[in-house]
Parts: C-alpha cells; structure tokens; sequence
C-alpha cells in the first residue's frame, strides 16, 4: 500500500485540482479566519477539514502556489514550503492532501487565530465556526455534510478531537485522524508539567482546563478516531495517546491508536525526519477516511 501511495502522490498533478485559496469562514471573529479548499476532479462527495496548527500557531505552509495570474495550484509532496523559505521541507511531507485528493476527498485546510495573541478558547471557537462554515456550504464543496472528517497534528490534533469530541450538534464531524496529539488531562498535566500550561493561551487562566480537556467529552462520544503517535514523543503527547488507547479498549472510544517504535515528535527518528513513520501515517490516515466518510 505503501508503494501505491507513494506513486499516487509522485503523479497528482497541480491540473488534477482546483484550489480556491483564502476563503473567508469566520471574519467577523478574527481575519486570519480563512481556509483554502481543494477539489479533486474525481470527488466522491466526501470531505476532511485539516486545522493547520503547531504549537497553536497557525498558516506557516500551505499546499498551494500562486502564478502570474493569481491562480492558484495545488503543490506536490516534494514541493512544500514553510513561509518565506523557497527550499521544499521534507518534514512537511506528512501533512500532504496527495493521498485524499487521490481517493476524491476534498480537504479544506483550515487557519485559525495564533496563541499567545490569541486564546485557547477563541482557537476552539474559530475550529468550531470552521467546521460549521463546510458544513453549511457542502452543497456547493460538492460534498456530503454528514460526510466531512477532521485532521490535525500536536495541537492540529487535539484540536480536531476537541470539536469531534464535544459537538453537541448530531450532523457534526465524528470522523477524526490526529498524529500526536496532546491535552486529555489538562490539570494533571499543569502538575506535573508546568511549563507547558504555562505556553497554553489561556483566556480565564486555568478556570476552563478541565472543560478543555479531551477526557472530559470521551464517554458517550459517537467518534471515530484514528491517533498516531512515536513511542519517544514527548510525555503529555504519550500520556494522551496511552489514554486514547484505554478508552478505545473499554469501549468507551471507537477508534484505534497506533504507536510508531523509535519515533520521537513531528515523526522525528534519531538521525532526523524518518520518511518512513510519515508514508506509514499517511496511509492509515488515508485508508482511514476512505473507510469512515
């Protein structure tokens, strides 16, 4: 599967989508409330909204250029950037819509405020409106409402699990795929990591943790979750993903949990990036909403 994935990835070509970029979905919230939509030629009426976020910092990269003539086009695997940098960043690899756009899926990659400017709360807020922006505009995506999933990665992650966690709405996203992810106790974690509490955006101080914790909204949840994480990940990341993992055993989670050996943040290996473990994500990723949405 690896191999076919790759070769779909290396042949989907900028002309095979159509971009729309820097739609608006929130500005009465904030301005960098935007989100930009790709859509496959060969959609299937299926849709995955990935919240761009690291660190709660939003829009570094994008999957798209501009050309001469203000269009936009979708970038290849090999060709994707950070902001200001012109050489191709091989570790943005795993987050490509190649394998999506490939299965017909169109994917909405979805900005949000940026800490610390920024509260927690808003971020969740602007995550909310997002989804509700697809949802309420699927018609003319040319997608299914009931059909749309969520993708993130660390805080991208916690994000989508947050929303498909704790919608109350029944039509709202349940399908979810997040690669190490953190935040399912947050007052555990203020005690015995402290310093990262402290980098949370917080907008009423501690006050709303527990609300903001994914373990809060587990139980009676009717997600399907998918979370992917490396063995020597960072504890809060590996806490969260271990209890991710209990949940799914005692039922109290739909889902599965894969735990990369040797594998540290970001899919990170000892001697760097490690190809390998993000192929691997992306697959299961892809698979993933193929068999959900």
């Amino acid at each position: 599967m690896v191999a076919i994935l790759r070769e779909e990835m290396w042949n989907l070509l900028p002309e095979t989508t159509e971009v729309s970029a820097n739609v608006a979905y929130a500005p009465e919230l904030d301005a960098s409330c935007t989100m930009d939509v790709y859509r496959p030629r060969n959609a299937r009426g299926a849709g995955v909204l990935f919240i761009n976020s690291g660190g709660f910092r939003s829009g570094i990269f994008s999957q798209h250029s501009i050309d001469d003539d203000d269009r936009a086009h979708f970038l290849p695997w090999n060709e994707i950037s950070v902001q200001g940098m012109a050489a191709p960043v091989p570790i943005l690899e795993q987050f490509s819509f190649a394998p999506l756009l490939a299965a017909g899926i169109c994917t909405f990659d979805a900005r949000h405020p940026s800490g610390p400017d920024a509260s927690l709360e808003r971020i969740v807020r602007a995550i909310r409106l997002a989804v509700e922006f697809v949802e309420d505009h699927a018609k003319g995506f040319g997608i299914d409402p009931s059909r749309v999933g969520l993708w993130g990665c660390s805080s991208g992650g916690y994000l989508a699990l947050l929303e498909a966690l704790s919608n109350p709405n029944p039509r709202a996203s349940r399908t979810v795929v997040a690669y190490y992810p953190g935040g399912y106790d947050f007052p555990a974690e203020a005690e015995r990591f402290p310093e990262v509490i402290e980098g949370l955006p917080l907008e009423n101080g501690t006050q709303t943790l527990s609300e903001l914790s994914l373990g809060s909204h587990v139980r009676g949840s009717r997600v399907q979750a998918l979370a992917i994480y490396g063995e020597s990940d960072h504890p809060t990341i590996n806490t969260t993903c271990e209890s991710l993992a209990r949940d799914v055993e005692t039922g109290a989670l739909s889902g599965r949990v894969k735990r990369l050996p040797g594998i540290g943040h970001q899919f990170m290996a000892k001697d760097g990036y490690s190809e390998e473990a993000g192929r691997r994500a992306l697959t299961a990723l892809s698979e993933w909403f193929e068999e959900h949405l």
